[in-house]
């Protein structure tokens, strides 16, 4: 058995070609590979992937608004968590 690791890029097609010199010609074996990627924590994804998950239909906050809103939550939050 013989492990192999490669260091590659994927093309903008999405396809990974893989061309591997292997010492055992006309030899039937088995191959597996894991692909996993090596400098991105989370996947690739653009705006539209994530804007089905916004339930806010109303009108858009303005940035002092959203400010707002963030300072609510995290009192209510950390005033609930310290309840207990």
């Amino acid at each position: 058995m013989q492990n192999i690791i490669l260091h590659t890029n994927i093309g903008t097609d999405g396809i990974l070609h893989l061309d591997l010199p292997i010492e055992m010609p006309n030899t039937e074996v088995e191959v597996k590979l894991t692909v996993k990627p090596t400098n991105n924590h989370f996947p690739i994804t653009n705006l539209e992937d994530g804007l089905g998950c916004l339930k806010y239909r109303g009108k858009a906050k303005s940035l002092e608004e959203i400010e707002q809103g963030i300072i609510e939550a995290t009192k209510q939050k950390w005033f609930n968590e310290n309840k207990k």
